[in-house]
């Protein structure tokens, strides 16, 4: 990530290069095994929870202040991140701009989804909920 941030992008472009990254390149975890962030790098597979961790580190890196957040999505326990872009915050939830494809179909390639990225809490609020008492609003 080095040489892209010694281009000054924005950090509304470092937070797409984070999440179009990672949609390209980790698949879910169909198998329900690999958690971590580490499984997203050198496996390729994740769950969730390694999407969210590695969100995680790849912003901070780039000094972009950003948390985790678990709760509940499709009823089922899910993780995501706040990302703060111009002192507001905004919903990212990289695991669901990633497309999972099972059988026979495969992701298409460079294909990404931004339904659910940078949302307010309102927008989020339909298909996620989370203790909202727990984190900023993201207006």
């Amino acid at each position: 990530m080095d040489p892209f941030l010694a281009l000054s992008p924005s950090n509304l472009e470092v937070i797409k290069f984070v999440n179009d990254t990672i949609v390209k390149h980790v698949e879910y975890d169909l198998s329900y095994e690999k958690n971590s962030a580490y499984h997203a790098v050198f496996n390729k597979s994740s769950l969730c929870e390694g999407y969210s961790f590695l969100t995680y580190k790849m912003l901070s890196y780039a000094g972009i202040d950003a948390k985790i957040i678990s709760g509940v999505a499709a009823n089922e326990d899910h993780m995501w991140n706040l990302v703060k872009l111009n002192n507001l915050w905004y919903h990212l939830d990289v695991t669901w701009n990633d497309p999972v494809y099972s059988g026979s179909f495969k992701k298409p390639l460079n294909y990404v989804s931004y339904d659910f990225f940078m949302l307010t809490s309102t927008q989020m609020a339909k298909t996620h909920t989370w203790d909202q008492t727990l984190f900023p609003l993201a207006k």
